[in-house]
């Protein structure tokens, strides 16, 4: 059975990840129903610990026009008690109904509403934080050059998919051209590039440039190349002529609160997904730091065919001091 999930279940999911970063938080998480034996679907499960005594904390969330109903109180309540979940919270993209409200508090139950910020409230919640730029860099390389420590081979373009790369014994062999990708698919690569672009004035930002970078192994006495079973060669070093490919999109935030939290969040154009398909967007949502007058957050890229999608935690880059 697929999982259940809408964009507001997903930032509510973002949001909790963000607020409770020492426990684990599942989204569509099944639960065994004690009374019926089967497995029963959660919107967002939060396993947590109070001092040697762990918790469970089951959030349901519902985005219909009107508020939510007592009825759907109740079903909740129900449906949480024969789940064994210890703490029920429920977010309503519309709020609640009186009714709702006075049967929640009655079984301590906790309810949340997304509300918007209106543009008076913007500055208190998000000082200048109105809006974050999307960027994916693509990298490929022009040019390569293997360093050996002793003679080196003569290598072709036949031999990428064949001559084997050995990185020591705690890894698999890998093939040449597999770990000139995995170079360039290093986010360290990322990490160096990205800052120097952020310092070019935004108009002169390149969507495509070139640099030169070395990778040097982790092992260099036990990295080396295998052009068949009885050679191998150590390899010291791989120099990379590399071209990057730049594509950003605006991403406008609005500011809300939920549950007492500030929170931003906001869409946009899906420009991570290779296939083209941008029916999905990306999603961000962050909350401000407790220490320090910072965001920090979850982004969310929708992944296609069936599989999960792909969350990551988002903080400030920090620049290089060496670069």
């Amino acid at each position: 059975m697929p999982k259940r999930t809408n964009e507001f279940q997903k930032l509510v999911l973002m949001i909790q990840r963000t607020l409770a970063r020492e426990a684990t938080v599942t989204e569509s998480a099944m639960r065994r129903n004690k009374a019926t034996g089967a497995e029963n679907e959660v919107d967002i499960l939060i396993e947590a610990s109070v001092g040697a005594t762990p918790i469970t904390i089951g959030v349901e969330c519902v985005e219909y026009a009107r508020k939510a109903s007592i009825e759907w109180v109740q079903r909740m309540r129900g449906k949480h008690m024969d789940l064994s979940i210890d703490k029920s919270v429920l977010v309503s993209a519309s709020g609640f109904s009186p009714n709702a409200l006075r049967l929640a508090e009655a079984h301590g139950i906790q309810t949340m509403t997304l509300v918007e910020a209106k543009s008076t409230d913007w500055s208190e919640l998000l000082g200048d934080l109105k809006q974050i730029m999307l960027c994916s860099f693509t990298f490929s390389y022009t040019r390569f050059t293997l360093n050996f420590s002793d003679s080196s081979p003569s290598i072709t373009r036949e031999d990428l998919d064949r001559s084997i790369v050995y990185r020591g014994e705690a890894d698999d062999p890998i093939t040449l051209n597999e770990l000139l990708k995995a170079i360039l698919g290093d986010r360290r690569l990322l990490l160096k590039v990205f800052p120097h672009w952020l310092e070019i004035p935004k108009d002169q930002r390149p969507s495509r440039f070139r640099f030169s970078v070395c990778w040097r192994p982790f092992s260099p006495e036990q990295t080396g190349l295998c052009p068949d079973a009885d050679t191998f060669y150590t390899l010291d070093s791989v120099d990379l002529d590399v071209e990057a490919t730049v594509v950003n999109t605006p991403l406008p935030l609005q500011a809300a609160t939920l549950g007492g939290s500030a929170i931003a969040h906001g869409t946009a154009v899906n420009i991570f997904d290779e296939s083209q398909d941008r029916s999905r967007k990306v999603q961000i949502a962050l909350t401000r730091d407790t220490e320090g007058p910072g965001f920090s957050g979850q982004l969310m890229i929708p992944r296609f065919e069936g599989a999960d999608d792909r969350i990551f935690a988002v903080s400030p880059i920090e620049p290089n001091e060496e670069d």
